[in-house]
């Protein structure tokens, strides 16, 4: 009875609904900077940045999270798993070679320390914001936001998208930037709206709902990536699971044994085994597979630090197969392992990886708890939120966190872990005194604390947010410049040039364009100067040697040219194509000795190729 009391007392003061939380999922979701070089992920990732300012401040200086904190031990674990997972991720930041890149991350994505610190806090927030009082309302939230993309992906399929987005992919990409990410993120939000309509819902509002999940299918599959309704089907079968399994234990354990089969024959119908391999194979599997081989080759050669916090790409021509290049060609690179723990045991070591593999496996226990303390309709309001995290989990298996997703599953997790501290209430009549009093303590400082912790952190990350945004709209207005036609307006060009080279952490590879742009609209003279500053700023950048390279060949400087093709090979000992050009440039400084052992490299590594064919004749001029 007391037990009943107290959590009757807690729920009642607990449904004040996470406004805040519902709007950066909505704000990051359709986030776009339109006057932006990099339209998408700058811009959701500022947002990341600032809510999960916002949410720390309120951690810190809240008793009601501080007495929580106290009274249930998960909120301890958690909170334990969150900080070891940053502090393991902090020391791999400091053994990072680029720093802008370990912490803000490459470009493209913006995974670097920042965004794991970010969507952590968030989560933390979430936990202690979420329980079955209000859980709800995120359903409400999901149900608009579903529909908006629904209608947009509708759209976009059909060639009438709003945004003139540019992209050699399928044409449903929402505001995710890849159809992939969109893929997977209409299966999360699918596998929501089929866990509503087990709730307390009138028979309209369902066939409502069911049209939507129907839809969100169409457009999943509309989108041509599998593997939303691939996690969709685990999403939904799972719901099925739990909900046969408590009619009747018979049929619960017949569907156990049917989805174990199907996902048995399904994996291996994606590894081109069995019967199913018509329906899943998909050539992009064998392509993860060539990413996860040089993650691990990676984790090898890094064990304890990685390679450096989403320096991936900077070590992927090193580590890649040897039959990859003959696949899909030497200049053909990868940026990211498509496998979010490989992601992490490459470029962060193995204390990393174990210290997130230790926070999901948690989450998880945790799910289990859910699961089994909530019973009726209330159990298929929380079973959704377990479900959707299932899904976010196995879309990583083979993606990229990218933040659009990231952040849903972050919040679930953390949505996950408030849910499940139902069964652990204890002794409400102290935790009612005990918060009483540290209300009565912190009330007169409480703005005044958190003002300064929120001004602080602010302050803060404008060091970082102001010099993003001013990167990102100067080079998407330096990429407009035309060709300049006098010496007063290549002295203009750049000036400019130099205005957005010169911003700090600015990412090499955002250099890197500034330079190929100043050497096709002025000249490559011009351009060799930028270009080795980005070797100064990245040491291991490939593409800027081979660049610099290909200048100084132009320029018929041959002897530096292979100083820095020298270089690219110790980067990317299978580039065919850089070792051909480095042979003719041997040849023409009348160096022939060298010539013929890179002809011999070039027989070894890509032998019976037209590149190899090419390398032969050249030695026979």
């Amino acid at each position: 009875m007391l037990y009943n009391q107290g959590m009757a007392r807690l729920l009642t003061r607990d449904k004040a609904y996470p406004y805040s939380i519902f709007f950066v999922l909505f704000a990051v979701t359709f986030a776009v900077q339109t006057n932006a070089s990099d339209p998408l992920n700058p811009i959701k990732f500022w947002l990341l940045g600032l809510f999960s300012i916002w949410a720390a401040s309120k951690i810190v200086v809240d008793s009601d999270i501080r007495n929580r904190v106290e009274h249930f031990k998960q909120f301890k674990f958690f909170l334990f798993f969150l900080i070891l997972f940053f502090v393991t991720l902090f020391l791999a930041f400091i053994f990072t070679d680029v720093k802008s890149i370990g912490l803000i991350g490459d470009t493209g994505r913006n995974l670097g320390f920042l965004n794991y610190l970010f969507l952590g806090v968030i989560s933390c927030y979430a936990a202690f914001k979420f329980n079955l009082a209000n859980i709800r309302a995120l359903y409400v939230v999901v149900i608009f936001i579903s529909a908006t993309l629904m209608v947009y992906g509708i759209f976009q399929h059909f060639g009438h998208d709003i945004f003139r987005w540019v992209t050699n992919y399928n044409p449903i990409i929402l505001f995710t930037g890849n159809p992939d990410f969109a893929s997977s993120l209409l299966g999360l939000f699918s596998v929501l709206i089929f866990s509503m309509l087990f709730m307390e819902f009138g028979n309209w509002i369902r066939l409502l709902l069911g049209f939507l999940d129907i839809f969100l299918l169409l457009v999943t599959y509309w989108a041509g990536a599998k593997q939303g309704l691939v996690t969709a089907a685990a999403g939904i079968g799972f719901i099925l699971l739990i909900y046969f399994w408590n009619v009747n234990r018979k049929i619960g354990l017949t569907l156990l044994c049917v989805e174990v089969g199907t996902g048995i024959f399904s994996v291996l119908g994606m590894l081109q085994i069995g019967p199913l391999t018509r329906i899943f194979f998909k050539p992009s599997i064998t392509d993860r597979g060539y990413d996860w081989r040089a993650a691990v080759g990676m984790f090898k050669s890094h064990p304890f630090f990685g390679v450096g916090i989403d320096r991936y790409a900077a070590y992927f021509f090193q580590f890649r197969s040897p039959n990859y290049p003959l696949l899909y060609g030497y200049q053909q690179t990868v940026t990211n392992a498509h496998n979010v723990l490989l992601q992490l045991l490459s470029t962060g070591g193995i204390f990393v990886a174990l210290s997130y593999f230790v926070l999901v496996a948690f989450i998880s226990v945790r799910a289990l708890v859910v699961v089994r303390i909530y019973s009726g309709k209330e159990k298929f309001a929380a079973l959704g939120i377990v479900a959707g995290w299932i899904v976010y989990l196995a879309q990583s298996i083979i993606s990229v966190d990218a933040q659009v997703l990231s952040i849903w599953g972050w919040v679930l997790g953390g949505a996950i872990v408030g849910l499940s501290s139902k069964g652990n209430f204890a002794d409400s009549e102290t935790y009612s005194k005990k918060k009483n009093l540290a209300r009565a303590r912190f009330s007169k400082n409480y703005l005044a604390i958190r003002t300064i912790i929120f001004g602080t952190l602010i302050a803060s990350f404008m060091l970082i947010l102001i010099p993003m945004y001013r990167c990102e709209t100067l080079l998407f207005k330096f990429l407009q410049y035309q060709r300049p036609l006098n010496n007063t307006q290549v002295s203009i060009y750049k000036g400019l040039a130099d205005q957005v080279f010169g911003l700090p952490l600015i990412n090499p590879n955002y250099r890197k364009d500034v330079s190929l742009q100043v050497a096709k609209q002025v000249s490559i003279e011009d351009s060799i100067p930028y270009f080795l500053k980005v070797i100064e700023q990245d040491s291991r950048n490939t593409d800027v040697r081979i660049m610099v390279s290909i200048g100084y060949e132009e320029l018929k400087n041959e002897k530096q040219a292979i100083i820095y093709r020298e270089q690219v090979e110790k980067l990317d000992p299978y580039g065919a194509e850089n070792l051909l050009a480095l042979e003719k440039d041997y040849l023409v400084i009348g160096d022939k000795k060298s010539a013929i052992r890179t002809k011999d490299s070039i027989l070894k590594i890509a032998p019976g190729t037209e590149i190899a064919l090419k390398a032969i004749r050249e030695m026979r001029v």
